[in-house]
């Protein structure tokens, strides 16, 4: 529902046999009564992705973009009382919301993934124009597909974010627009795919001062975790598929008399057997020893520090989640030291229905843990 100062547009998306079509119903503001309706050409596979609506309605700026399969169209709606067609989107094939509509931003694709910020501009010669076209943005086995994101600065002013991986970097892009400059901003932070997984979404805000903008972002992976950023600085993050546990082992490390006991303690095995038992496992190897020095850190001394590790009483808790991440936590902090992705992860970020179990054995003597195994049956 698009309401202007005179008028109401009630758009509906109607369920054909393979796509939806547009009817659009125009209703009078002040007496309530139907005005026209429509029935648009269209063939649209998903309204919730596919179809847009940008522009001010109380300045009579709204218009609707939408993608079918033959390409991007788009539509005023206050033209359809001259029964006006829907006109083409040149050269474009898809279009993307970027929650910037009310200042007449959104993101469009060409089939080649090539991707521009289109701006409705109701004064200039075309209704739409491209306000910015990102450069060497198509489609390429060697980066992942970009993710496109919209945010506003503390006076308000909107900017649009690009964010892909890039195999030759091994790290994150983000290209940051500034509309009301008129150039971009942009930087690589680390995102390790093999900790995190793949990217899923972004969402930020911008600070902005004199010619410097920076972004601050939330970003989420396919492994469950929440990650906040400021330009090319992590401030935290957080493992939510620790809220999806399927299997956990108290793991008991040695206590420690002086740093030396750390660094000679044996690296313990990690196998990860994935699918049925008879297949080939697919095997993780794991320093438990690094694990260790993530718990027990360095001091400038050598010896320990706390009486958690000078009697023993620091350990770890080792958990697998059907996100297909294994997490070890500090038992005293509750604090995550250590994450290993294993190749049973699904790259839509939907927990896994699969089952797992973590065994842990036992050396000889001391009852300290020496390996780990994880058994994943496949979905």
């Amino acid at each position: 529902m698009i309401a202007t100062p005179d008028t109401v547009y009630l758009v509906h998306f109607v369920r054909s046999t393979s796509s939806y079509k547009i009817h659009v119903t125009a209703i009078d503001s002040d007496s309530g009564e139907q005005i026209f309706t429509h029935a648009l050409p269209a063939d649209i596979l998903d309204p919730t992705s596919d179809a847009i609506f940008v522009g001010n309605p109380r300045l009579g700026g709204a218009t609707l973009v939408w993608a079918q399969l033959d390409g991007a169209k788009f539509l005023r709606l206050s033209t359809l009382k001259e029964k006006r067609s829907p006109q083409t989107l040149a050269k474009y094939q898809k279009v993307v919301d970027v929650r910037l509509g009310a200042h007449n931003l959104f993101i469009a694709l060409k089939a080649d993934g090539s991707s521009s910020v289109m701006r409705v501009d109701p004064e200039g010669p075309q209704w739409i124009k491209v306000d910015w076209e990102f450069s060497d943005s198509a489609s390429a086995p060697s980066k992942s597909p970009s993710i496109f994101t919209g945010g506003f600065d503390k006076q308000g002013r909107p900017y649009v974010s690009r964010t892909f991986w890039s195999a030759h970097s091994k790290a994150c892009s983000m290209e940051l627009y500034i509309p009301h400059k008129n150039f971009i901003n942009g930087f690589f932070y680390s995102f390790d795919t093999i900790q995190n997984g793949v990217l899923l979404h972004t969402a930020m805000d911008v600070a902005g001062s004199g010619d410097k903008f920076v972004p601050r972002f939330i970003i989420t992976t396919s492994t469950g975790s929440f990650q906040m950023w400021q330009g090319d600085s992590k401030l935290w993050l957080r493992e939510e598929a620790l809220a999806h546990i399927a299997s956990a082992v108290y793991v008991k490390l040695p206590h420690l008399a002086g740093q030396n006991t750390v660094v000679s303690n044996p690296v313990a095995r990690f196998s990860s057997q994935l699918g049925e038992l008879a297949r080939a496992p697919i095997s993780a190897i794991v320093g438990l020893s690094n694990v260790i020095r993530s718990v027990y850190p360095p001091s400038a001394t050598g010896d320990s520090t706390t009486l958690d590790e000078r009697f023993g009483f620091r350990h770890l808790i080792v958990a697998a989640t059907t996100f297909g991440k294994v997490l070890a936590l500090d038992s005293t902090t509750g604090d995550v030291v250590w994450g290993q992705l294993l190749s049973i992860s699904d790259v839509s970020g939907q927990p896994l229905n699969s089952e797992m179990h973590l065994f842990a054995t036992t050396a000889e003597t001391g009852g300290i843990t020496s390996d780990l195994f994880l058994i994943a049956s496949s979905p």
